[in-house]
């Protein structure tokens, strides 16, 4: 009955050891990089930085656009000659339909 309790507590310790190294295992060939994969990594990070600065400056102009509407609204409320509220709605309607389009009528 000993050895048979000597063969199991062998067996739990191999567990043991396999399950450390198996968990470590990510980490260690996570560690190990050929420069083909650091080079596809760093041509990937550049155009992830480039698809979220172009991405920051859509959101920013959506942003301005949307302001110089409700700045455009304020002002026809407030204007009391027909001629300058038409020419108003015009340049509105103008904005929205950049604003529409996603900005393309308009730079930053």
């Amino acid at each position: 009955m000993t050895k048979y309790r000597l063969a199991m507590n062998w067996l739990r310790l191999t567990g043991v050891w396999a399950g450390i190294f198996l968990f470590f295992m990510p980490i260690i060939v996570q560690g190990q990089t050929d420069p083909a994969t650091v080079a596809t990594t760093a041509a990937g990070t550049a155009a992830d930085t480039d698809t979220l600065a172009t991405l920051l400056s859509f959101a920013k102009l959506r942003n301005e656009l949307l302001q110089d509407i409700k700045t455009l609204n304020q002002q026809i409320d407030s204007t009391q000659s027909e001629a300058e509220k038409t020419k108003l709605r015009q340049d509105l309607e103008k904005l929205e339909a950049d604003l529409r389009k996603g900005g393309a009528g308009r730079s930053l």
